[in-house]
C-alpha cells in the first residue's frame, strides 16, 4: 500500500490530532509517525519497538513506556484517527477524512500489507439491513475486513 504522502508532517500530524481534539504530545506524534512510516499494521509492541530504535538514533530523550502508547492507541481508535486489523494490529487511517462507516480493510495474508477502499454507503447499508433481518439482530457498529493475496505477492 502506497505510504500517505504528507508534505510537511509536523503541521499534518498538528492539524490531525487538533481536529480529534487532542492535545498535541510528542509520544501522540510519534505514534503517528510510525504507523505512517509503516506499509502494514503494527501490533502495540512492535509501534513501541519502531519508536525506541528511533530514539535511540536520535538525540530525543523522552521515553514512551507501554502503558502511554496504549492509551494513545485507544484514543486514536475512539477518535477515529486510526483503525484496528483483526488480529494484527492498528493502522493510520488513509484518508484523513474518513467516516470510519463506508470502507473496507483489505489485508495481504502473505505479507500483511493493508489497503483501505471506499465502498457505496447504500450498498453497505442493504448488505447490513439484510444480515440483521435475517439474523434478528440489531447491529450498531461493523467492520468489514478481507484477508488475500496482494498483487506484488501474487507475481
Amino acid at each position: 500500500m502506497p505510504k500517505l504522502q504528507i508534505v510537511n508532517h509536523d503541521n499534518q500530524i498538528k492539524e490531525i490530532l487538533k481536529k480529534a481534539d487532542l492535545k498535541v504530545t510528542q509520544p501522540r506524534i510519534s505514534v503517528i509517525e510510525t504507523l505512517l512510516d509503516s506499509d502494514r499494521p503494527l501490533n502495540s509492541k512492535e509501534i513501541i519497538d519502531q519508536i525506541t530504535k528511533k530514539q535511540k538514533n536520535s538525540t530525543e530523550k523522552s521515553k514512551i513506556d507501554q502503558v502511554t502508547v496504549y492509551r494513545i492507541i485507544e484514543s486514536f481508535k475512539e477518535k477515529k484517527i486510526i483503525h484496528q486489523i483483526l488480529d494484527q494490529g492498528y493502522l493510520f487511517c488513509r484518508h484523513i477524512s474518513c467516516n470510519h462507516k463506508n470502507h473496507i480493510m483489505m489485508v495481504c495474508s502473505n505479507c500483511s500489507k493493508s489497503l483501505e477502499t471506499q465502498i457505496d454507503e447504500e450498498l453497505i447499508s442493504k448488505l447490513i439491513v439484510h444480515i440483521s433481518k435475517k439474523n434478528k439482530f440489531k447491529v450498531d457498529q461493523h467492520s468489514f475486513q478481507i484477508s488475500g493475496i496482494c498483487q506484488e505477492c501474487d507475481n
